[in-house]
């Protein structure tokens, strides 16, 4: 795992680099579960949530899973209310639950995929250049 950090400071955590190792992907799957697996899915998840306190978006965090030539973006989402319940070891959280959404996955080696992907880190550069306002 990397991390990518905007600013002067530590505490400013813009997306966390997740490399996926496994041989080989499924490439017929129609989802990101069914291509790296629940496992790596669930480890994906902890490491989003393990990072959240740093992130530029909170109480939401954003990661990049590499795999071979595909990357995925991914996002947790997650209500300070249910970080909380999380926190204090309370087995009653609250009525809405974090969520994990994901892009399709994109090849960096085919143009198109590339175009799709360029708006998102144009942005990205922005954030990473104005990490004084919040976003979400």
């Amino acid at each position: 795992m990397y991390h990518y950090h905007c600013g002067k400071s530590f505490e400013e955590l813009l997306f966390i680099i997740i490399e996926v190792r496994k041989a080989p992907l499924n490439q017929d799957a129609t989802n990101i579960r069914q291509l790296v697996g629940e496992d790596i899915m669930g480890r994906v998840g902890g490491e989003l949530l393990g990072q959240l306190k740093y992130s530029v978006f909170y109480p939401s965090s954003l990661g990049i899973l590499c795999m071979e030539t595909k990357l995925v973006f991914v996002l947790l989402k997650i209500s300070e209310e249910h970080l909380k319940s999380l926190h204090s070891g309370d087995k009653k959280t609250s009525e809405d639950p974090g969520k994990i959404m994901y892009t399709e996955p994109f090849d960096i080696l085919k143009a198109e995929d590339r175009i799709k992907m360029a708006d998102f880190l144009f942005w990205l550069g922005f954030v990473q250049d104005s990490s004084k306002y919040k976003f979400f």
